[in-house]
């Protein structure tokens, strides 16, 4: 699906996506990816399924001081394990859970709005 929105040059802003891909700044990313607003490129999450992802996983988020964190869970939308739902509750940081092509969208209003989000999408 393509995306199209006003923050088009926007090194972070998801172009396309697609089951196994996801599209930024015109290069094609198969992983899961972190996009964190510190970094001028997505970063590699090695990541594959939400059901591995433990609160140490997320402390990439920690360091950008987000007020929202979005978790893209791959085709389906599932919660991560109660741990991490508490980690973020713990470090008073919102976190949104939904499936990726959700979280891709919902990524791209947010960095049009400017708002501090980060993003961890699992590749779908």
């Amino acid at each position: 699906m393509q995306l199209n929105l006003e923050n088009a040059h926007n090194p972070l802003r998801i172009q396309r996506y697609d089951r196994g891909e996801i599209q930024l700044a015109d290069i094609t990313y198969r992983n899961s990816l972190l996009l964190l607003p510190d970094f001028p490129r997505p970063q590699n999450w090695a990541l594959t399924d939400i059901s591995a992802l433990r609160p140490e996983d997320c402390a990439p988020f920690l360091e950008q001081r987000p007020e929202i964190v979005l978790l893209g869970s791959g085709a389906v939308h599932r919660f991560p394990h109660n741990d991490v739902l508490r980690f973020f509750q713990q470090h008073q940081i919102g976190l949104e859970v939904m499936e990726t092509g959700a979280a891709c969208r919902t990524w791209n209003v947010l960095l049009n709005e400017e708002r501090a989000a980060c993003a961890g999408l699992i590749q779908i």
